[in-house]
């Protein structure tokens, strides 16, 4: 009997300490590690990082109006950044429960971070409920496997390329997660340019105009566009060029 209670009492022991090591000793450590680089940020809460204070920021700017078509809408998008990096900074630490959020906005942090090949920068991994949607491909895996996919899959946009990737080889789920990824992540950047581009035409409807009257010079009113006269909308390009710097994320 006493080495039954003695058991649960080590088991017990053992989980409080793990618990208060995890939620609250490795939050702690890496806050102070950040402050000594001059890096701040709200305060971490215990469980649940400032995800609370993430979702009264979100609630509260969707039940404002944005008061008419302007540029100035990082509040609306990203409300916890437009207020977090006007307190803290524009390169700071937030918190999703008890993983850290470092949010930059430094180009050479950021170059750092795309062209350190020696360094790994693991990705967050899916959820349960968005797993099925985008399974094993390219946008959460890391390490090796990611490194393994990324040849393979970056030969696909180069036709003449594809015929030497049959030495390394993908399964047919791999495959699939892949094609998963081509979609999600073609129709959102192609989704949100096309929407951002409408809005700014519709802002300034003199560039609509022109670029209109470009395309029936162009084409004509019967001829179907077709690729082999894009060059020569130069109006048309400049304007997809300029939606395109203009979608750029802050962070």
């Amino acid at each position: 009997m006493h080495l039954l209670l003695l058991a649960l009492f080590v088991s017990i022991a053992i989980l409080v300490f793990k618990s208060v090591h995890s939620i609250i000793w490795v939050p702690w450590r890496i806050q102070q590690h950040f402050k000594t680089q001059g890096i701040g940020g709200p305060g971490y809460r215990p469980i649940s990082g400032n995800v609370g204070e993430l979702q009264r920021m979100y609630a509260e700017a969707q039940s404002k109006s944005m008061g008419g078509l302007q540029h100035d809408i990082l509040h609306r998008v990203l409300p916890y950044y437009s207020r977090w990096s006007g307190a803290y900074g524009k390169t700071f630490i937030w918190w999703v429960g008890t993983k850290p959020r470092l949010a930059l906005a430094d180009p050479e942090p950021i170059k750092e971070v795309f062209l350190n090949t020696g360094v790994s920068y693991d990705k967050v991994g899916f959820s349960p409920l968005t797993r099925p949607l985008f399974g094993d491909g390219l946008g959460g895996l890391n390490g090796e496997k990611w490194a393994l996919h990324r040849r393979i899959t970056n030969q696909a946009f180069n036709m003449e390329r594809v015929k030497h990737g049959e030495e390394e080889k993908l399964t047919v789920q791999e495959v699939i997660d892949e094609c998963k990824t081509f979609y999600f992540a073609g129709k959102e950047t192609t989704g949100n340019l096309l929407t951002w581009a409408l809005v700014l035409l519709a802002m300034h409807q003199e560039w609509q105009t022109k670029a209109r009257e470009e395309v029936v010079q162009v084409y004509g009113h019967t001829m179907s566009p077709s690729a082999d006269n894009l060059r020569e909308l130069k109006i048309v390009s400049s304007l997809k060029q300029l939606c395109s710097f203009t979608t750029m994320p802050p962070i």
